[in-house]
C-alpha cells in the first residue's frame, strides 16, 4: 500500500450509477472550488471505461484527444468519436518495457506504429519480442524468471502478431489467449471473441473450456 491511498472494495457495482454517483460528487465538490474544477482536454482510458463515459455522457466540453490503452477498443466506438471530432490514439504498451511500444491514430489507417527508439522482432511461434532503453533489466533476485522473459536484450511480450510490409505492428492476441480444445486443435480466443462483439447485439463475449467442450459465454 501506498501513504495516502485509500483501499475501497466494492460488491456489485452498477457501472451507470457508479460513474453518475462520481460525477455528481465531483460537480458537488467543484461547484465550491471552481479553480480546480477537472475539465482535461486529454484523457487517458481503456476501453471499457470510454464506454461507460460515452453512454452516461459524461464527456466534459474541453475534452479534444483520448488516448486508449490496455486493451483493443472498438473500430465502431473509435469510428463515432472521430466522427464527434475527438483525435482517438490507441498505444499498445507494457509495464516491463517503461510503458508505451507503438501507437495508432487516423493519421496511421488505425494501424500501430513502433516509437522512435524502438525495435521489433517477431519469433518463430509469432510472438513479439521487444527491445528498447526501456525495457527492465530483471525480476529483483529471480535469475531463473528474468531468462525466462528476457533473452539477447528482447523482452518477450506473451503477445502475439506480425510486422506488415510498412512496418506496422499488427497483434492477432495473446500466447495466454491460446485455448487448447480436447481434440488437441487450437484456437485464438481474442480472434472469436472479436467476431462476436462486432455484432451490435454483444457486448461482451468468452470463450473457454465447459464440461469438456468448447463454450461461449
Amino acid at each position: 500500500m501506498v501513504d495516502g491511498c485509500a483501499w475501497i472494495t466494492l460488491g456489485k457495482v452498477h457501472q451507470g450509477k457508479f460513474l453518475l454517483g462520481v460525477r455528481t460528487n465531483l460537480e458537488i465538490f467543484y461547484h465550491h472550488n471552481p479553480s480546480i474544477y477537472y475539465n482535461p482536454s486529454i484523457l487517458p482510458v481503456f476501453p471499457a471505461l470510454l464506454e461507460g463515459y460515452i453512454r452516461f455522457n459524461s464527456m466534459n466540453a474541453e475534452l479534444k484527444t483520448i488516448i486508449v490503452g490496455e486493451s483493443k477498443c472498438s473500430d465502431r466506438i473509435i469510428s463515432e468519436l472521430e466522427d464527434d471530432g475527438y483525435n482517438v490514439y490507441s498505444v499498445y504498451g507494457l509495464t516491463a518495457a517503461s510503458g508505451g511500444i507503438a501507437v495508432s491514430s487516423k493519421a496511421t489507417d488505425h494501424k500501430l506504429v513502433p516509437y522512435d527508439g524502438i525495435t521489433i522482432s517477431i519469433a518463430d511461434d509469432d510472438e513479439i519480442f521487444i527491445k528498447s532503453a526501456g525495457i527492465m533489466q530483471c525480476y529483483d533476485n529471480d535469475e531463473a524468471q528474468t531468462k525466462e522473459v528476457i533473452s539477447n536484450g528482447f523482452l518477450h511480450s506473451g503477445d502475439l502478431g506480425y510486422l506488415d510490409d510498412e512496418g506496422h505492428l499488427i497483434i492477432t492476441g495473446s500466447k495466454k489467449n491460446i485455448l487448447a480444445l480436447p481434440n488437441g486443435e487450437k484456437i485464438n480466443c481474442l480472434e472469436v471473441e472479436e467476431f462476436f462483439n462486432a455484432n451490435d447485439s454483444i457486448d461482451e463475449s468468452a470463450i473457454g473450456i465447459l464440461h469438456g467442450s468448447c463454450t461461449i459465454w
